[in-house]
């Protein structure tokens, strides 16, 4: 820490608000072997492989670890550069729950004209997780001619996924704590709330 006139390089230094550090993503595309030239039931005739042969089914799961965000507080008098990060001891609980995902236990208020040291984008939030898949059957009038038909499913799973927490600890408190109740909070869904519930939806396609 030291006077705010002073520069310091390494105070913002730390990962970007978009990282995600750890990403799986597995992508499956798998075809019945049933119906006509197919291993099973292959010697059916066209009507029934109508029915029995030609579908699909393919899914795409992204898990991933959560964003980073950082940990601010409100105080005009200070002088920090940015958001006013706070001092931090290292002793936060992160419950990890909706209702409090992270206390505020071991956090203060520097001294005034110093800076806090709790480095950039310090703690990450929830992790991310969702399985998008579909069916897929085609009928197929001639060697380059086929109907598709696709139902589509996003987030199968119906997963939850939470956005970061109110990491915003409020205004200082003579009693050196802060006095923002929904600290720690979740009160959105992934992606600013935008992340999608599961959903079903129809298409119909023609080659030639």
């Amino acid at each position: 820490s030291g006077n705010y006139f002073n520069i310091d390089p390494d105070l913002n230094r730390g990962p970007a608000d978009f990282e995600r550090r750890h990403n799986f993503v597995l992508s499956q595309l798998f075809e019945l072997p049933i119906g006509r030239n197919r291993k099973f039931l292959g010697g059916i005739g066209r009507v029934a492989d109508a029915f029995i042969g030609g579908w699909q089914i393919n899914s795409n799961t992204t898990w991933q670890s959560g964003f980073h965000f950082n940990v601010e507080y409100n105080g005009g008098a200070d002088r920090d550069t940015g958001h006013n990060r706070p001092n931090f001891d290292g002793t936060a609980d992160i419950p990890g729950t909706q209702d409090q995902y992270i206390s505020r236990t071991g956090f203060t208020r520097p001294t005034i004209g110093t800076f806090g040291n709790l480095p950039r984008n310090f703690f990450t939030g929830p992790s991310y997780f969702r399985t998008d898949a579909s069916l897929l059957k085609k009928f197929r009038f001639s060697e380059t001619m086929n109907f598709e038909f696709r139902l589509e499913v996003v987030n199968l799973f119906n997963t939850v996924n939470l956005g970061n927490p109110d990491s915003n600890l409020g205004n200082p408190l003579p009693n050196g704590s802060f006095d923002n109740a929904n600290f720690g909070k979740i009160t959105s869904t992934a992606l600013f709330g935008r992340d999608p519930q599961r959903n079903l939806q129809f298409a119909f396609r023609f080659a030639f």
